[in-house]
C-alpha cells in the first residue's frame, strides 16, 4: 500500500490546507501492499470462553495502543463470556451477496432489523426479528448478488442508487428521483427538519479535468455543493447533530488524506451551510477510504477514518469535532498491527454511548485473518474493545445499529454469505 511516503512533504502540505481549506486539488491515488507497514506495539490477544458460528474460540483483544489521548490508556480487561454475548442465532444468508443499509423497526412489541439491499435501484427488504429461534427459515433460494452500493435509509424514506447513479427516494411503492451521483459511489441520508436530505458524490468538469465533488440535496430543493470550490470528495456522511446536520467529507489522495467537517442547517426551507474546516489531514490514501461519523446524543461528534499514520503506521484516526467544526481538531489513534484495505468502520448514532463495528488485522501478517471487533468510543476520543464476534479471510460491509433494548444489531459479509447478529451491549469500563 502507498503509506512509505516522506513525512516531511505530508507536513508541509498539511500546513497548506490547514492555511486555506478551498486550496485542496482533486487526485487520483495509487495502491500497493500492506505488508510494508510495521506492527503496532501491542497486538497480543486473549481467548475467552466465546465461539463463533463454526465453534472456534474468538479471541477478546486487549485494548488498541492509543497516542494524542488527554488521559491514559484504559486498563486490560477480561471480558469473558459476558461481553457481547448472542442474543439470537445469527442470520446468515448465503445467496444475497450484497452490501446492505441496516434499519431497526421497533413500532412492535420486539424490535425488527430490516436489511435493505439495493436490487438495481430498487430496494430489497428483509425484516429479521429481534426473537427468531431459527434464523435458517428466513433464508430465500431467490437471491441475487450485486456490486452495486448499498441504499440509505432515513426516517420512513429508502434512497438507492442504480447502476448509473440514479438516485431513487422510495416510501413504499412511491418513489421519484432524488438526485444523480457518480457511479458506483456511496450515498447517505438524514432527516433534517423532518425533511429527508441526501447526501452523494458527483463528477464536475474542470478545467483542470474531471472532480468529484460531495453534493446535499434537501427533497423539494435545489442540490448544494459541500465540498468547496477546488476542493475534491470521494466520500461524505452525514448525521444529525442538534436541530441540523453533520456532514463529514474525505478526499483521498496519493500522499495525503484530507477529511473536512461543517454543519448543514434549514433556514426559511433553505440549506445553508458552515464554514468548511479541514478537520483532519491523515496519510497517504487507499483505493477504497471510506470512514464513519460517531454521535452521541450529548452532541459529541467524531470522524473516524482508517488511514496511514506517517509512514510506518496505521489505523484508526478519531477525530473529534466541535460545534461548528474548526480547522485542526484534536485527533486519537488506534494503532492496527498492520495495514488494511477496504478497512470497515461502523458507529452509532445519537445514543448514550457511541459504540463501534470495525474491521483489523489480527496480526502483522500480510495476509493475517481479520477480527471483526466491537469497542466503545470514549467522549476523549479513545477506543476501547470489548469483544471480536467474527473472525475470517475477509470481512467486509459492516454496519452496526442500536434498539430500544439495549442490544446490538451488527451485519457483515464473510465467506458464509451475509450474517447479521443480535449481540448484548458490552458492559461500560
Amino acid at each position: 500500500m502507498g503509506n512509505a511516503r516522506n513525512r516531511g512533504i505530508v507536513g508541509l502540505v498539511r500546513l497548506v490546507l490547514l492555511a486555506s481549506c478551498a486550496s485542496c486539488a482533486n487526485e487520483s491515488h495509487g495502491h500497493q501492499s500492506a505488508a510494508s507497514i510495521a506492527p503496532s506495539a501491542d497486538s497480543g490477544v486473549r481467548l475467552d470462553a466465546s465461539a463463533n458460528a463454526e465453534g472456534r474460540a474468538i479471541p477478546t483483544p486487549a485494548p488498541a495502543p492509543t497516542r494524542m489521548v488527554p488521559a491514559a490508556p484504559p486498563p486490560a480487561f477480561d471480558a469473558g463470556v459476558t461481553a457481547c454475548h448472542p442474543l439470537r442465532v445469527p442470520y446468515v444468508d448465503p445467496d444475497f451477496i450484497a452490501p446492505v443499509a441496516l434499519r431497526v423497526v421497533e413500532d412492535g412489541a420486539t424490535p425488527v432489523a430490516q436489511l435493505v439491499f439495493n436490487d438495481t435501484g430498487i430496494p430489497h427488504v428483509v425484516d429479521v426479528p429481534a426473537d427468531d429461534k431459527d434464523a435458517s427459515a428466513l433464508i430465500s433460494a431467490s437471491r441475487t448478488r450485486t456490486t452495486l452500493p448499498s441504499c440509505a435509509v432515513a426516517g420512513d424514506a429508502i434512497v438507492c442508487p442504480d447502476a448509473s447513479g440514479v438516485v431513487q427516494v422510495w416510501r413504499g411503492d412511491r418513489h421519484s428521483i432524488l438526485g444523480r451521483a457518480r457511479p458506483g459511489t456511496d450515498v447517505a441520508a438524514a432527516t433534517i427538519d423532518g425533511k429527508l436530505a441526501l447526501a452523494f458524490v458527483m463528477d464536475h468538469v474542470t478545467t483542470e479535468g474531471v472532480m468529484r465533488e460531495a453534493w446535499v440535496v434537501v427533497e423539494g430543493g435545489a442540490p448544494v455543493r459541500v465540498s468547496e470550490e477546488g476542493s475534491g470528495a470521494t466520500f461524505i456522511e452525514l448525521a444529525a447533530r442538534g436541530k441540523g446536520l453533520l456532514a463529514m467529507t474525505i478526499d483521498a489522495r496519493v500522499a495525503m488524506t484530507p477529511a473536512h467537517a461543517r454543519s448543514l442547517v434549514l433556514e426559511n426551507g433553505a440549506l445553508t451551510l458552515g464554514p468548511d474546516a479541514v478537520v483532519f489531514v491523515g496519510g497517504s490514501a487507499e483505493p477504497h477510504n471510506a470512514g464513519a461519523l460517531a454521535t452521541a446524543s450529548d452532541g459529541t461528534a467524531f470522524e473516524l477514518i482508517a488511514v496511514a499514520d506517517g509512514a510506518t503506521a496505521f489505523g484508526m484516526a478519531a477525530i473529534r469535532i466541535e460545534d461548528p467544526p474548526r480547522v485542526d481538531e484534536p485527533v486519537v489513534w488506534s494503532l492496527y498491527p498492520n495495514g488494511l484495505d477496504p478497512a470497515p468502520i461502523a458507529a452509532t448514532h445519537d445514543g448514550a454511548r457511541m459504540m463501534i463495528a470495525r474491521v483489523r488485522p489480527r496480526d502483522e501478517a500480510p495476509k493475517a485473518p481479520r477480527d471483526l471487533e466491537i469497542g466503545e468510543l470514549g467522549k476523549d476520543g479513545a477506543f476501547v474493545p470489548s469483544c471480536v464476534i467474527d473472525e475470517a479471510p475477509f470481512i467486509k460491509d459492516v454496519e452496526i445499529s442500536l434498539d430500544r433494548k439495549g442490544a446490538l444489531w451488527v451485519f457483515y459479509r464473510d465467506p458464509r454469505g451475509s450474517v447479521l447478529e443480535r449481540r448484548a451491549l458490552p458492559p461500560r469500563r
